[in-house]
């Protein structure tokens, strides 16, 4: 439980204190053979391997996919590779929201989606110069 707690909200600190998080930790763990799911390091060779959440929808309620064991340096990188996912995952809802406010609900029977992408990015354009 190395997380860096501050930057958690006190639902997610408290679900990671519980009995049943530690319960799931060890299972995690057991069910890797205690090595780093992404570069197979282990603590035999001195490192600390932690729990990566890939997503946070059954926070409380994980199921054993909804994990991976990683080593502290891997973990850094998972959380850079759920925040460029959840990144494009909110640009996709803003190009396809200004998409149907511009051509309707059915845009995308008439436009491909590069070209609601330039037209968004175009409408940035001029508000930024504005």
């Amino acid at each position: 439980m190395q997380a860096d707690l501050r930057i958690h909200s006190e639902e997610y600190v408290r679900h990671l204190h519980s009995e049943m998080w530690q319960k799931m930790r060890r299972a995690k763990l057991k069910e890797t053979g205690g090595h780093c799911e992404r570069c197979g390091c282990s603590e035999l060779t001195g490192e600390r391997l932690e729990i990566h959440h890939l997503t946070y929808e059954r926070l409380g309620n994980e199921r054993r996919e909804d994990l991976k064991v990683v080593c502290q340096a891997c973990h850094v990188v998972e959380d850079g590779k759920r925040a460029e996912h959840t990144e494009r995952r909110n640009w996709d809802a803003r190009v396809a929201g200004d998409a149907a406010r511009r051509w309707g609900n059915d845009w995308n029977l008439y436009h491909e989606w590069w070209e609601a992408e330039e037209a968004l990015e175009e409408w940035i354009e001029r508000i930024d110069e504005a």
